[in-house]
């Protein structure tokens, strides 16, 4: 197999997800550079860490921004060009209920249910040796591939989210209906289609994560600035993930959306929907 040079970058903010992780590491079948950010001084879990990885860099950042804010962290700590690829990994919560889903007693699996998300994030990267061997080839095989995630995960931008997106100097944006990124950040990139966001962003640009999920948070426009960047640099963003539960849960996602969907806008306002037919729109549920 031809020398790749990799970094992978961890945040771990749920701690207890770290052994998980871990295993998954397992699978990375070439040498790695491991950089790990945390929130608070964990000894026990920096001693695991290091055991597991005894060159493994770990340092405690700010609790801002999400899993973004430490990513950008990492990449303002580090030189793009000694490495061909980042593996972006973090710990996804593991809950997901919303307030119109409480209310009805009802969890929507597919954008709802976060062991899914997690399931579906990090599988697609390093599920097994034989996937990430296979992503490496895809990378190799393709010159225009840039990042690679979860196909079930790589979602469009929304004609309102384009509107508030940061504005790179020099960077042409695609066309709203072009952009695509993905949803979980978690995701295998070419190092060097990061050096606009690395130039333009640090960790002190992000307000302090206080546990509630904001819509307009920098970190979630910056999640979206993750794919302009890969696209607006000629590349692809691409998912080869294959999920037998995601073969079922799509059609019935689908359906479920067509008979009755029930979203949140960008701009703060809750539609309900009936046969695609807007039959209600509020600012707030209670």
């Amino acid at each position: 197999m031809k020398d790749y040079r990799l970094a992978v970058h961890i945040h771990i903010f749920y701690k207890h997800m770290w052994k998980e992780i871990k295993s998954y590491l397992n699978n990375i079948t070439i040498p790695y550079d491991l950089y790990v950010t945390l929130v608070d001084d964990d000894k026990n879990l920096i001693s695991d860490i290091k055991i597991f990885h005894k060159e493994a860099k770990v340092w405690i950042v700010e609790n801002r921004g999400y899993d973004v804010g430490p990513f950008i962290d990492f990449l303002n700590k580090i030189n793009l060009n000694d490495y061909d690829y980042i593996l972006k990994l973090h710990t996804k919560g593991h809950s997901g209920k919303n307030k119109f889903t409480d209310l009805f007693k009802e969890r929507y699996v597919y954008f709802e249910h976060k062991d899914l998300w997690n399931d579906l994030l990090i599988k697609s990267l390093v599920g097994t040796k034989n996937i990430f061997e296979k992503n490496l080839s895809h990378f190799s095989k393709d010159e225009k591939l840039g990042m690679i995630g979860s196909k079930y995960l790589i979602c469009n931008l929304s004609k309102s989210y384009k509107k508030s997106l940061p504005q790179i100097p020099g960077l042409k944006y695609p066309k709203a209906s072009d952009i695509k990124f993905i949803a979980g950040t978690m995701f295998m990139v070419k190092s060097p289609l990061l050096q606009p966001i690395k130039d333009n962003f640090k960790i002190s640009n992000f307000e302090p994560t206080d546990g509630k999920v904001k819509d307009k948070a920098l970190a979630h426009y910056i999640e979206r600035l993750f794919g302009c960047v890969v696209l607006s640099q000629g590349c692809k963003i691409k998912g080869f993930d294959k999920s037998w539960i995601m073969r079922i849960i799509q059609p019935l996602n689908f359906a479920k959306k067509f008979i009755f969907d029930f979203t949140k806008t960008c701009q703060g306002y809750y539609k309900i929907k009936i046969f695609r037919i807007q039959i209600l729109k509020f600012k707030e549920l209670w």
